[in-house]
């Protein structure tokens, strides 16, 4: 049996604040924020893949946060006013395993107002050892009623000198010295120095020596941050239990490569189990069985695979 590789930005996803690449003002400022203890509730804006998220669970954990207390949801999928209503509940219990609760909301720019009108009171007045983290990539459109009651923190891609850094220290842990600074440079422009960009990317070439087929690949390369209206009508479609006829009508007007749609679909699969039971959940279940190993490998085919068999559930 093939041992299954570990795609690179989850290997190397930073577990603190001294293995967070870049955004070192950012950091330090967030660090003062969290030694002063007076913030409840924390705006991380920027960029898809520049560490919001990570960051997040980061800030959590240093707060002590015991790992059930850590709550996260995928805005988008969840921004109801009943679920809004939830969230309030919750808040009243005390923590279950540390001496904090953190609840980390990621793409509030796709939250709806009824949601925001239902949290409003909560953000404005935690309840005791409640923290909260917004995560989102257009601040603009987050109201500024809720934007006034958080502390800012803006995420940025790296600059060009750290990402040629980390990207050698990334193949300096990988013990792999073949690929020039032209090539590590090329990575970074094409992925726009975004960390997680980055490390996809170099997990496709990090084992090639050829050059040209190298420089191929980058330009081939299509970002697993691009914003996909298709990839949401595809994962609905698959939690729906909808046709093969029909999942595979929609494969065929994505033109994306398979990783970046595996990416998508787990994300937003994921972030629906989290709010799923019964025989719902079963199905989740089954769907992320099929999508979280990396399609980096098998390509086109595994895709195809695993929406088809999503069919058959």
């Amino acid at each position: 049996m093939i041992e299954q590789k570990l795609p690179l930005h989850r290997k190397y996803r930073p577990e603190s604040f001294d293995e967070v690449y870049g955004n070192r003002t950012t950091i330090k400022a967030l660090k003062l924020k969290i030694e002063e203890g007076a913030t409840t509730t924390f705006l991380f804006h920027g960029k898809r893949g520049t560490g919001k998220t990570t960051v997040a669970r980061i800030v959590a954990r240093e707060m002590g946060a015991g790992g059930i207390d850590i709550h996260e949801y995928d805005v988008a999928d969840v921004g109801l006013k009943d679920f809004a209503r939830e969230q309030k509940q919750m808040t009243r219990f005390a923590p279950l395993s540390g001496n904090k609760r953190v609840t980390i909301y990621d793409e509030c720019q796709d939250a709806s107002a009824g949601f925001w009108n239902a949290m409003l009171k909560t953000l404005e007045e935690p309840p005791k050892n409640n923290y909260f983290v917004l995560c989102t990539t257009n601040p603009s459109k987050l109201p500024d009623a809720i934007k006034s009651r958080c502390a800012s923190f803006r995420f940025s891609p790296l600059n060009s000198k750290e990402a040629i850094s980390f990207l050698n220290s990334i193949c300096d842990k990988e013990k792999v010295d073949y690929l020039d600074d032209d090539v590590l440079e090329a990575i970074a422009d094409k992925t726009e120095s975004i960390p997680r960009e980055m490390l996809t990317l170099l997990d496709k070439v990090i084992d090639i020596e050829e050059k040209n087929e190298i420089f191929d690949i980058i330009e081939s390369h299509v970002s697993m941050s691009v914003d996909n209206e298709d990839l949401r009508e595809l994962a609905k479609a698959l939690l729906a239990g909808k046709s093969w006829k029909i999942v595979r009508g929609m494969l065929k007007r994505i033109e994306l490569e398979p990783e970046s749609i595996r990416h998508s679909i787990l994300n937003y699969v994921a972030s629906v189990l989290l709010n799923s039971d019964g025989k719902a959940a079963d199905r989740l279940f089954l769907i992320v069985e099929e999508f979280k190993e990396t399609f980096i490998y098998s390509g086109r085919a595994r895709l195809f695979a695993a929406c088809y068999a999503c069919t058959k559930f």
